[in-house]
């Protein structure tokens, strides 16, 4: 099992206003396999992405990402489990709005060790046909002007 979860809890809040948020999550995942969370708004669902990311801390379980458990790991070892183990794409994104698809995706490659081929890593997300695009002109993006910096 290359992600396995074990009796995962998470609370927000004191006292009488205290949430629990995840209640005991047990699951797995196989290396290579894919698998869907859904839930209704503010059943835990970014809570327990969060968890698995080394994002947030959980109160109680277990998480282990190909045999390594994450929680109880220092800032910094959280920071390279993230860096060599992870992706991570927010609803929220971030992307350097001067640069395509593409080019955003290539930063990466300076921040791991084995980094994936842009290219190969668009086809598989389904998104190649996207990677001339700038951030505006993309979904959610339409209200934003493009900026673009030197000549393409």
């Amino acid at each position: 099992m290359f992600l396995e979860v074990e009796n995962l809890t998470k609370s927000y809040g004191q006292g009488e206003s205290r949430a629990k948020v995840l209640k005991g999550i047990t699951t797995g995942v196989e290396q290579g396999e894919m698998c869907v969370i859904q839930g209704p708004s503010g059943s835990g669902k970014s809570t327990f992405l969060n968890c698995i990311g080394g994002l947030e801390i959980p109160d109680d379980g277990s998480i282990r990402v190909n045999g390594r458990e994450i929680v109880g790991l220092s800032q910094d070892k959280l920071s390279d489990y993230r860096r060599d183990e992870l992706g991570f794409i927010f609803q929220f994104y971030n992307l350097v709005p001067d640069l395509t698809v593409r080019e955003n995706i290539e930063v990466c490659e300076f921040l791991s060790e084995h980094p994936l081929e842009a290219g190969d890593l668009m086809e598989t997300l389904g998104i190649a046909e996207i990677g001339d695009k700038f951030p505006a002109q993309l979904s959610g993006g339409a209200d934003r002007p493009v900026r673009r910096s030197g000549t393409r």
